[in-house]
């Protein structure tokens, strides 16, 4: 049984959030799709400037910037670069950020998980029919506890 698929998760209030959201592989999310396909196409252009040299980006800023109508060592076409630039750090900064919030909101997910696993694990103490929880379960260790913990098993 996957963990998107499993009964027990469905009902979870942490993860149904989460689901609603489409943080959850598997799930549907209710929000509009467009802020991802805006952030996927961002990060595809970023990744291709990224295939470039330096040298090379900068004869492409050079000429984007005289493709403006910029007159070089101008005015106008120092700030044109300069915008070039502040653009394109300020897109390097916003992919930063994303990949942070990622990395928490993967995080969050992991500990939602881990926390209904221990309670699911914990509920079905005495539960013959499922197999005592341990290193191979899928879950984890609680210290706090001393007892293995995982999806489908119970806790001692």
């Amino acid at each position: 049984m996957s963990f998107e698929s499993s009964p027990h998760l469905a009902t979870h209030p942490a993860l149904v959030a989460q689901a609603e959201f489409g943080r959850i592989p598997g799930t549907v999310s209710r929000s509009g799709s467009f802020g991802r396909s805006a952030l996927l196409i961002a990060a595809c252009a970023i990744g291709l400037a990224g295939c470039v040299s330096a040298e090379e980006q900068r004869k492409l800023d050079l000429g984007q910037c005289s493709g403006y109508g910029f007159a070089p060592d101008s005015e106008g076409f120092a700030t044109c670069m300069m915008n070039i630039d502040r653009d394109r750090q300020h897109m390097r900064a916003e992919r930063n950020l994303q990949i942070q919030a990622d990395l928490a909101a993967q995080n969050r997910e992991r500990e939602a998980r881990a926390d209904l696993y221990k309670a699911l694990s914990q509920q079905r103490v005495g539960d013959k029919t499922l197999s005592v929880c341990n290193a191979a379960s899928g879950g984890g260790f609680d210290a706090r506890t001393g007892y293995w913990y995982g999806k489908d098993c119970r806790s001692r």
